[in-house]
């Protein structure tokens, strides 16, 4: 409680103490490690924080996914696959699992294997936004252009104020040499970014 508050004050040095208290307090308890490392901005001892939670929590797909997202943003491909292969262990029709874990394959360049990911996750949700962007960024990377316009043209409808389809719908229409939709879907995107 302690913690919460002292977070949405903005007083980082509070909160840290609140969650060392309730750590000491409650030991075994994964869920506070796991709220621990949803705070930190280090992002090693966050690492350390999921890491801890996993042990406490093994059965949680939310421990394994953040913890996946977390390297993720450090651009650290290595260790994701395995942390979101284990997201989708827990829960198989977990779509945002399924996206994660299809975007690794994709970096990875095992496209077929994300290709049924994301179909998966696709009917499972047809309107999940990341799932048809990033299988329209996939079917971009494979030279299928009309089929990444219908998946990002989707993305956009979905949630248009979100850049990444605009961008790479520009692309797309780009490839196809549709350049006044190119430069149509750039400006919006740039717009979006800006904002």
């Amino acid at each position: 409680h302690y913690f919460d508050i002292a977070n949405k004050a903005e007083n980082k040095t509070q909160a840290r103490i609140s969650y060392f208290r309730a750590i000491k307090e409650r030991p075994n308890q994964g869920g506070v490690n796991l709220r621990f490392a949803r705070s930190l901005r280090d992002a090693k001892e966050a690492e350390f924080r999921y890491h801890k939670a996993s042990i406490m929590m093994p059965k949680s797909k939310t421990v394994y996914n953040e913890w996946g997202c977390l390297l993720s943003e450090q651009g650290k491909l290595e260790g994701q696959e395995e942390l979101f292969r284990k997201t989708v262990e827990l829960d198989s029709n977990f779509v945002t699992g399924l996206c994660n874990l299809a975007g690794v394959l994709t970096e990875k360049g095992r496209f077929e294997e994300a290709m049924v990911l994301f179909e998966k996750a696709y009917w499972k949700a047809p309107k999940h936004l990341n799932c048809n962007n990033n299988w329209g960024l996939l079917y971009l990377i494979l030279g299928k252009y009309e089929q990444a316009v219908v998946k990002l043209q989707k993305a956009i409808e979905l949630q248009w104020i979100y850049y990444p389809p605009h961008m790479n719908l520009a692309l797309a229409y780009c490839c196809l040499g549709k350049d006044a939709e190119a430069k149509e879907s750039l400006k919006k995107g740039l717009v979006m970014l800006e904002s």
